[in-house]
């Protein structure tokens, strides 16, 4: 679920799993992205040996986060769907790497990590540039109302 590995980068890959969770957490109606995490973390727990609900866990975090600040007037600005997105990215790398160390009981957190984290992050924000408005576009061609079409209803 990551893009090949861009060696000039440190060996960073855009994590697609995580900023398509981002994604659904700030388009999607309702609560369905809980579903969505659900069936992706299942997905990706079931093609990997040893790992049975850690990406569960980790994704519906990563969502329930993202979710939390749908509601807000500055969460519609794209900066701050950049920084969402970043911050959600390493939140996500973070979390799934700390079930990885408990699982295998060994401890240690190497430094170069962080970068290799931080710059995953950095490639998953400018890949949403791209990525959300063609997903918003290829969602309007199959008939879906986004959040821009939702009714409204007067109070």
């Amino acid at each position: 679920m990551t893009l090949p590995q861009i060696s000039w980068l440190v060996g960073a890959p855009p994590a697609l799993l995580a900023l398509m969770i981002i994604y659904g957490a700030l388009e999607l109606p309702g609560l369905w992205i809980f579903f969505i995490t659900a069936l992706l973390g299942f997905y990706v727990d079931l093609l990997s040996p040893n790992r049975l609900g850690t990406s569960v866990i980790s994704l519906s975090l990563l969502g329930g986060i993202i979710l939390t600040q749908k509601p807000t007037r500055v969460a519609q600005r794209l900066d701050y769907r950049l920084l969402l997105v970043m911050v959600g990215t390493f939140l996500y790398l973070c979390v799934d790497y700390v079930f990885h160390l408990l699982q295998i009981g060994r401890f240690n957190w190497p430094f170069g990590l962080w970068s290799v984290m931080a710059l995953s992050a950095v490639l998953n924000a400018c890949l949403a540039l791209c990525l959300f408005p063609l997903l918003n576009w290829f969602g309007r061609m199959m008939g879906w109302r986004g959040r821009e079409q939702a009714p409204r209803y007067a109070s």
